[in-house]
């Protein structure tokens, strides 16, 4: 178990708690059982960070949210593919949509300068919002 300091809106104001990090890996270093707990909620294990961070949103009350690089408007998937617990900060890119996602990944030479961990947060944090910026991320789609 590790402990990390994870970013929360808790009514509408940011803090940081610590929270518990439980990760089981296999010889090549994937994840084979991930899951996270703070202050006793915990989300279900799953062999992926992506859904153990999912998992424990759905596990929160409602009036706490996880405020990070996984739930911001900034952050977005590789379309070509990522590993475990990375996303991409996309802040000062004008990404209308999926092409234009794919563009940044395709020409731009220092992308792996804006790769981030899901669970990153920075000052430029805003939840993901597709009414007002195009976020190649599925998390506004969290049921």
């Amino acid at each position: 178990m590790q402990i990390v300091q994870v970013h929360y809106c808790v009514n509408d104001v940011i803090q940081m708690l610590p929270t518990k990090v439980f990760l089981e890996q296999n010889d090549d270093g994937e994840p084979t059982s991930v899951c996270y707990e703070v202050q006793g909620y915990q989300s279900l294990p799953v062999d992926s960070t992506e859904f153990a961070v999912k998992n424990l949103q759905k596990a929160l009350p409602q009036n706490m949210k996880i405020a990070a690089c996984q739930t911001c408007m900034f952050g977005n998937f590789n379309p070509y593919g990522d590993m475990d617990n990375e996303i991409f900060c996309l802040k000062g890119l004008d990404v209308q949509n999926k092409r234009d996602v794919c563009a940044a990944f395709e020409g731009e030479e220092q992308i792996s300068e804006r790769s981030r961990t899901l669970l990153a947060f920075c000052s430029a944090y805003k939840p993901i919002n597709e009414n007002e910026r195009y976020t190649y991320n599925d998390w506004a789609y969290l049921k």
